[in-house]
């Protein structure tokens, strides 16, 4: 079977972005994810406080990994 070889010049459709950003605390990577359409921000660390109430999505306060661990696209939906 051949590899599908998709060129520079044909189109490639994008069904979703997923971006992980990692730095020093208070450098604004909650305020640069909460700029993205039906954002949601999954708080580790309990410091969604710091971004503004008005630049704030939906948060989802982790208390441990195994609340996250099995999250299914269903529990997700709005």
């Amino acid at each position: 079977m051949a590899l599908p070889i998709i060129t520079a010049d044909q189109t490639l459709l994008v069904q979703a972005i997923i971006v992980y950003l990692y730095a020093d605390p208070g450098l604004g990577k909650s305020s640069m994810g909460f700029t993205a359409e039906k954002a949601i921000s999954f708080d580790f660390d309990r410091g969604a406080h710091r971004t503004g109430e008005l630049r704030r999505g939906a948060v989802v306060q982790v208390q441990q990994w195994s609340d996250v661990a099995n999250l299914t696209p269903q529990d997700l939906a709005p």
